[in-house]
């Protein structure tokens, strides 16, 4: 479906706080043989976190006080 709506050269960012997601989605753009040019399983302790990627939704925020963590990948086709 991302292949109809986005143009040739797009990214796709994922935050999400939810383990099982990030590792499915990290399975399938290796299976898709998908170009992936970041992942990290600790968004907020990364490198990655820059002034886009460290803006928190109310969830992250609530995630964050019990000390979990964010994932996030950046891949593309």
């Amino acid at each position: 479906m991302y292949r109809q709506i986005l143009k040739p050269g797009a990214f796709i960012n994922l935050k999400t706080d939810n383990d099982g997601f990030h590792a499915y989605t990290v399975s399938q753009v290796e299976e898709s043989k998908l170009t992936l040019h970041v992942r990290t399983e600790d968004l907020y302790r990364s490198e990655f976190a820059d002034e886009v990627l460290s803006i928190k939704t109310y969830y992250e925020k609530k995630y964050l006080k019990h000390n979990k963590n964010i994932n996030y990948l950046k891949f593309s086709f």
